[in-house]
């Protein structure tokens, strides 16, 4: 309780943030995300820029390359819904929320691939069903039932429920 006293008298009652907002029905139609801007930008000071686009089933671009040992920016909006955004391996774990642009700086000190947890579940269940010599869909989902990411292996069959 000290603290947020203190922080009010010091700050007139505006306690400090660094909320940004963004439409986010215009995300792709103009401003920093629209797809050119999208992806890795090294900034004249060195650090490397991060923009991306999250949304149901898939993130733009999809495929982030950064390079090690550098400060990186990632600036992510949502188009839609609510986005957890958590790279394995790493503290990079945020909330990405319709109408905000979320900033989170990082530095990546080893080479390799970080993966979110939808691609890494869906990466161990095609492995599992290479092993069984088996072609599936697989759904990632939430608590809720909700789909949050979705994978159709070659050969496949197109629609069915197999448990």
């Amino acid at each position: 309780m000290a603290t947020f006293a203190v922080s009010a008298a010091l700050f007139h009652d505006a306690l400090p943030s660094s909320v940004e907002t963004i439409q986010s029905d215009q995300i792709h139609r103009s401003g920093e995300f629209v797809e050119s801007n999208l992806g890795t930008a090294m900034q004249p000071d060195g650090s490397a820029l991060v923009r991306l686009v999250l949304q149901q089933f898939s993130f733009s671009p999809s495929i982030i390359k950064v390079p090690v040992n550098t400060p990186v920016v990632i600036r992510a909006v949502s188009s839609d819904v609510i986005h957890g955004f958590l790279l394995e391996g790493t503290n990079v774990n945020a909330m990405v929320v319709p109408g905000y642009v979320t900033t989170v700086r990082a530095r990546f000190n080893h080479p390799g691939e970080y993966l979110v947890p939808c691609k890494l579940l869906i990466e161990k269940a095609e492995a599992k069903a290479r092993s069984l010599g088996r072609a599936v869909n697989i759904a990632v989902v939430d608590s809720g039932g909700n789909l949050l990411a979705f994978e159709r292996m070659d050969g496949a069959f197109l629609a069915g429920v197999d448990l």
